[in-house]
């Protein structure tokens, strides 16, 4: 988990006030002087709302209590946030643009081991946008004799 240290370090690589972080992270900035301060152990969601704020400002948490700006072309997705991230990254291309998806090497099975509620839930919101839109095309490869595609009421 990220700490209050690191929230301080990111707000000054984008130049971000405690209020300016506390509005768009849609909480109080009490809130972000405490949890900046460690005078508190934030919830799981909070942490998440404000590491969104970051990302969208392309910096990132890394290993041994580090921060950085998030490199141009690789984004590194680690955990069952990693997964949310990167469902969100899809729906979100899916939504605005259409096109192609391509989900190459992983059954649906191992993100859902790793993630069951990020899965599910991808899959409930991407089998009511991919028949509304009509211009998105969702391809799985899977090794031969894998049959870990649970869903392909959107997807060949």
């Amino acid at each position: 988990m990220i700490n209050g240290r690191q929230i301080r370090a990111a707000r000054a690589l984008v130049d971000m006030s405690q209020d300016e972080l506390a509005e768009a992270a849609g909480l109080t900035p009490q809130a972000i002087r405490k949890i900046e301060s460690n005078k508190v152990t934030p919830r799981e969601g909070t942490i998440s709302d404000i590491m969104k704020v970051f990302r969208n400002h392309r910096i990132e948490f890394i290993d041994n209590q580090g921060v950085r700006f998030i490199p141009e072309d690789v984004e590194v997705l680690n955990g069952k946030e990693g997964i949310r991230r990167f469902f969100d990254l899809v729906f979100e291309h899916a939504q605005t643009s259409g096109g192609t998806i391509r989900q190459n090497g992983i059954g649906d099975k191992t993100f859902f081991d790793c993630a069951p509620e990020e899965t599910a839930e991808q899959g409930a919101r991407m089998a009511i946008l991919v028949p509304k839109r009509k211009n998105i095309y969702v391809r799985a490869i899977l090794a031969n004799g894998n049959m870990d595609f649970m869903y392909s009421q959107y997807a060949d």
